[in-house]
């Protein structure tokens, strides 16, 4: 009974919000476009699914903070509320596809400009569109997922901790990989190769996007199975 409640208790204050998201992307989205075809038609804007995708980012950070404290405040484990956030996330994430459907038929004549990343995805993978729908389903499942883990990954640690993973991070992105690639061009050449040929197929990019999913849930449960619950400091 306790995870009907937490799964509809999440899965509505989710729905709420990305309805408010959605309304505001879709209203800056057609404002750009009828200023662009007034200004200028060759200019281009990023449409709507970006936005979600760093909707789906953001709702998973504030999640691992939020859940958490709203279920146990009300006497549900951690454990349950866990679960129902995986089973909410798949389905907020096939509602905002679904919403996507809608969107091109009502808006068929600018569809394109409007949800060009699923044209992109359409045209580099070969697929229809529903393959392009189940492509951004699993896009916005395991970017929430990965901003759960990220969130859970700082809410764990200590402040020398978040400094350290964050300089960490920042030293590998900024000062190695550039490293590498500068002292060895033919490895990362090839590697990188590799790694756009895996990524071109959209079999093997449906399976890593998958395994990183549930790799990213079955850390995030281990992070916030036991994780404190502190006060909010303004």
């Amino acid at each position: 009974m306790k995870f009907k409640q937490s799964f509809l208790y999440q899965t509505k204050k989710m729905l709420y919000a990305s309805l408010i998201t959605s309304g505001v992307y879709v209203l800056l989205a057609l404002l750009m476009l009828l200023l662009s075809h007034i200004l200028d038609p060759k200019v281009q804007f990023n449409g709507v699914i970006i936005g979600y995708l760093v909707f789906m980012l953001v709702s998973g950070i504030v999640a691992f903070v939020n859940n958490p404290r709203a279920h146990v405040a009300n006497g549900i484990s951690r454990r349950t509320c866990y679960l129902a956030f995986l089973a909410m996330i798949p389905t907020v994430s096939l509602a905002i596809v679904a919403e996507m459907a809608v969107l091109r038929l009502l808006f068929m004549d600018v569809s394109t400009e409007l949800d060009w990343v699923l044209e992109f995805l359409m045209q580099s993978y070969q697929t229809g569109y529903l393959g392009a729908l189940f492509l951004l389903f699993l896009l916005l499942l395991t970017i929430n997922l990965a901003g759960f883990l990220i969130a859970g990954a700082f809410y764990r640690l200590n402040v020398i901790g978040r400094i350290l993973l964050a300089a960490v991070g920042g030293f590998i992105l900024m000062v190695l990989l550039p490293l590498f690639v500068v002292v060895c061009p033919d490895a990362a050449a090839a590697l990188g190769r590799f790694l756009a040929e895996f990524v071109a197929s959209y079999g093997s990019l449906s399976v890593l996007l998958l395994l990183i999913s549930c790799l990213c849930g079955a850390c995030g449960y281990l992070l916030v199975r036991r994780s404190p619950i502190r006060s909010v400091k303004w």
